[in-house]
C-alpha cells in the first residue's frame, strides 16, 4: 500500500514514464518542488485550508490504494480523476499565498515542464499510429490465406495501448481480407515498439510480435 501511496502520488504530478532521462528530470522536479515548499518558503503557506486540501486528496486515493496504478502507461488514471481536484485545488490555495515574483516563476516552471511531457505523450501515440498503419499495411500485402493466427499481439507497447482492441475492424477498415477467422494465441506488453514478422504456411498467416516484453504490472 505504500508503494502505491508513492505511485499515486508521483503519477497525479507526472505523465507515465519509462525510465531514461526524462524521467530522471521529472523526479529532479519533483523533488526540487517539495525543498522549496520544506526549506525557501514560509509556513504560512501551509495553512489550514491547504492542509485540509491535501487530507481530501489523500483520503480520496485510500479506496484505490490496493488496487495501485500503473507507471508506464495511463492504466488507472481513472483513479486519479477525483483527488486531482483537491490537489489542483491545493496547489492553487499554496500557490495563491506565495510572494507574486515567486509565485511568476513557480507557475512558469510548471507550464514549461508539463507542456515538454505533454509533447512527449503525444508523440508516443503519433508513433502508434504510425506502427499500427504499418502493421496492417504489410497484412494487406499478404495473399493466399484463409487463417490468421497471431502470437504475442501487443495489447501494451510504448506507454500506448497498441492493438488492444479493434484489430479486426482495423482490419476491414483498411480492407484486408475479410471472413478470415482470426486466432489470437497470446497477448503481451512491450516496452517498445515490436517487431512484426509474417510467414505464410500453407492456407494459414502466421504473425509473430517479438521485442523487450514489459512486466506485468508496470
Amino acid at each position: 500500500i505504500i508503494i502505491n501511496l508513492f505511485r499515486f502520488t508521483f503519477r497525479a504530478m507526472m505523465p507515465p514514464y519509462e525510465g531514461g532521462i526524462y524521467f530522471w528530470l521529472y523526479v529532479f522536479w519533483y523533488f526540487l518542488f517539495l525543498l522549496i515548499f520544506i526549506f525557501r518558503l514560509s509556513f504560512r503557506i501551509m495553512a489550514k485550508p491547504a492542509m485540509v486540501y491535501l487530507c481530501l486528496f489523500l483520503c480520496a486515493l485510500f479506496p484505490v490504494l490496493n488496487l495501485g496504478i500503473a507507471s508506464r502507461n495511463t492504466e488507472g488514471e481513472r483513479f486519479l480523476y477525483l483527488p486531482g481536484i483537491f490537489l489542483i485545488v491545493y496547489f492553487v490555495d499554496v500557490f495563491s499565498r506565495m510572494q507574486i515574483s515567486v509565485q511568476k516563476w513557480m507557475l512558469t516552471l510548471f507550464i514549461i515542464i508539463s507542456v515538454f511531457y505533454l509533447i512527449q505523450v503525444q508523440q508516443k501515440w503519433r508513433c502508434s499510429h504510425q506502427q499500427i498503419l504499418s502493421f496492417y499495411h504489410q497484412m494487406k500485402q499478404q495473399k493466399d490465406y484463409h487463417v490468421i493466427e497471431i502470437i504475442n499481439l501487443p495489447v501494451l507497447a510504448n506507454g500506448t495501448y497498441a492493438l488492444r482492441v479493434g484489430l479486426q475492424e482495423g482490419m476491414r477498415w483498411h480492407g484486408i481480407q475479410q471472413k478470415v477467422p482470426v486466432q489470437v494465441r497470446s497477448r503481451k506488453s512491450f516496452r517498445e515498439w515490436p517487431k512484426c514478422q509474417m510467414n505464410l504456411h500453407s492456407d494459414t498467416l502466421l504473425v509473430k510480435f517479438t521485442g523487450n516484453e514489459l512486466e506485468t504490472g508496470n
